[in-house]
């Protein structure tokens, strides 16, 4: 009578600790769960900040181009924008000051009904400075920006750079000399604006459309005497 009383006891102790250990496998399997979870929604939810943020530069490069085409229709009296085409280079390597801030050269050219302008502002030539001149004739003349115009453009391309790879740009070692940021931007002022701005990002380029202006940023390491 003791031992079966006993073995229904071994055989209860025997069934709580499986439910125990059925429950505490539950739970792991739960928590680990919740982990990854939590870990997908971080990622997440830095994958948002970053393209919010990188949106605002967008922003940004884009109202200071558009406030360039203003200046260049306001001194070369045209009436109206059809087209507008912005090329815009940088160039940061390990000579440079603070923030490795180095080279740049900024080509733009605007259509009108029938003019073509061409703008262009370069470090080694006319820095801090807008040249404008007439394409089909020989006809020039400065745009009149302030010094902070050409940083402005700068800083928001190298923001933008900075937000989604992040302290790279003071890791380049003696494998690479420098970095190359090109910058694309096409803008038809006949385009109404929309009202999201799309984004796409990718391991070495950003992409941008509102419907009215359309930005590409991309950027490369350069080996030692490689040019751009």
């Amino acid at each position: 009578m003791d031992y079966r009383q006993s073995d229904e006891k071994s055989e209860k102790i025997s069934e709580i600790l499986k439910r125990v250990y059925d429950w505490l496998e539950r739970t792991d399997r739960s928590e680990k769960y919740n982990q990854q979870l939590y870990k997908s929604s971080e990622k997440i939810q830095e994958k948002e900040t970053k393209k919010r943020k990188v949106k605002f530069h967008i922003i940004i490069l884009e109202d200071l181009l558009n406030e360039m085409t203003e200046k260049v229709k306001e001194k070369a009296g045209i009436y109206e924008i059809e087209e507008y085409r912005a090329l815009i280079d940088l160039n940061y390597n390990k000579q440079c000051e603070e923030d490795l801030s180095c080279e740049y050269y900024i080509i733009a050219r605007l259509h009108s009904k029938d003019k073509v302008i061409e703008c262009y502002s370069d470090s080694q030539h006319s820095s801090y400075e807008i040249e404008c001149a007439h394409y089909s004739y020989e006809s020039s003349f400065n745009l009149p920006v302030p010094i902070f115009f050409i940083e402005g453009i700068k800083d928001s391309i190298l923001s933008i750079y900075k937000i989604l790879n992040r302290g790279v740009l003071k890791d380049i070692d003696e494998k690479y000399d420098s970095i190359h940021i090109k910058t694309a931007a096409f803008m038809n002022p006949n385009n109404s604006t929309k009202e999201n701005l799309e984004i796409k990002i990718s391991k070495n380029f950003v992409r941008s459309n509102n419907g009215r202006t359309n930005v590409e940023i991309t950027w490369n390491f350069l080996r030692p005497h490689q040019s751009y």
